[in-house]
C-alpha cells in the first residue's frame, strides 16, 4: 500500500513538474539553428538554479535547511517554435519546475546548497535534474549580524529529458530524443534582514550548453541546420532576480522572481531551518 501511495506520488509531482514538450505530447521538427537555440534559451530559464534563498547563511558557525520548491517560466519562443508546426498543438507557453533542496552552513560564512529532481520514468518520459553551490557570505567576515548580508554565490545544474515523438505530426514513425541541458554561472546577493522577513536581490551571469540526440530512421532538424543526429548550442546571458523570505520558527516560506535570457520566471519555497 505504501508503495503505490509512493508511486501514485511521484507520479502526481511528474506531470505537474516535468517540462510541458514532452507531458503534452508535443512534437518537434524541421528544427533550425535559431529554433534550436531559442529551445536551448527557453529551457535553461526554466532549469536555472535557485533554493529561493537570502544572501544570509544559516548560522553564525552551523545551520541547515531542507525543503521544496515549485515554480513556472513563461517559454514564448518554445510556443511559437511548436505552434508554427502543429497549429492545434497544446499550449506550451509556460513551463512548470520544482525540486527538492537542502543547504549547510559552516565556519567563515560558507554555505552548500543543492537541489535534485530524482529520475523518474512515467510511460516513455525520463526525466531528471540536480544542481550544487557554494555560496560565501563574506559580510559575516565584518559581523555576523550586519544588516545587510552580501553574498557571492557559484553554482552549476544538468537536467535531462527522454522521450520518444513521432517524426512527424501522425506519423507512425517514432523517435527517441534525448535532451541535456547543463547550466552554470555565478551571482552577486544582497539582502536585508528584518525581524521575521529578509529580501534580497542579486545579478549574475549564465552559461548554458544544450546537447540533444535524436535515434531513428529520421530526425527532427532542418537540413539547413544540421544533417546529424545531434546538435549543441551555447547560450550566455546576464540575470538578475529579486525575492524574500518569511521565517516563524523554524518554519520558512519564500518567493522570488527571476529575469534571465529574456523572460521571466518565479519560484516559491516551503522549508525548515535548523
Amino acid at each position: 500500500m505504501f508503495d503505490i501511495k509512493k508511486r501514485s506520488l511521484l507520479a502526481l509531482l511528474f506531470t505537474m513538474l516535468i517540462p510541458s514538450i514532452a507531458s503534452a505530447g508535443i512534437t518537434l521538427t524541421n528544427i533550425s539553428q535559431s529554433d534550436y537555440g531559442n529551445i536551448v534559451k527557453d529551457f535553461s530559464a526554466d532549469a536555472m538554479f535557485t533554493t529561493v534563498s537570502p544572501a544570509s547563511s544559516l548560522g553564525k558557525l552551523w545551520g541547515g535547511e531542507i525543503g521544496v520548491l515549485a515554480g513556472i517560466t513563461k517559454t514564448p519562443r518554445i510556443q511559437t517554435i511548436v505552434r508554427s508546426a502543429d497549429s492545434t498543438a497544446k499550449n506550451v507557453d509556460k513551463f512548470p519546475h520544482g525540486d527538492i533542496m537542502a543547504a549547510l552552513t559552516i565556519p567563515w560564512g560558507f554555505t552548500l546548497e543543492g537541489v535534485a529532481f530524482p529520475r523518474i520514468k512515467i510511460s516513455t518520459v525520463n526525466y531528471e535534474s540536480y544542481g550544487g553551490a557554494a555560496k560565501w557570505t563574506f559580510s559575516d567576515l565584518i559581523s555576523e549580524d550586519f544588516p545587510i548580508p552580501m553574498a557571492f554565490r557559484a553554482f552549476y545544474t544538468q537536467s535531462r529529458i527522454a522521450y520518444t515523438q513521432p517524426a512527424s505530426t501522425g506519423s507512425a514513425v517514432s523517435l527517441n530524443v534525448d535532451f541535456k541541458d547543463s547550466i552554470y554561472g555565478g551571482q552577486f546577493l544582497a539582502s536585508y534582514k528584518l525581524l521575521f522577513a529578509e529580501p534580497y536581490m542579486g545579478i549574475g551571469w549564465t552559461k548554458a550548453v544544450g546537447d540533444i540526440t535524436v535515434a531513428g530512421s529520421t530526425t527532427i532538424f532542418a537540413t539547413s541546420f544540421t544533417s546529424s543526429q545531434t546538435a549543441s548550442d551555447t547560450e550566455n546571458a546576464f540575470h538578475y532576480f529579486a525575492g524574500f523570505n518569511l521565517q516563524f520558527g523554524f518554519f520558512v516560506m519564500g518567493a522570488e522572481y527571476e529575469r534571465a535570457y529574456a523572460t521571466n520566471s518565479v519560484t516559491g519555497k516551503l522549508s525548515a531551518r535548523f
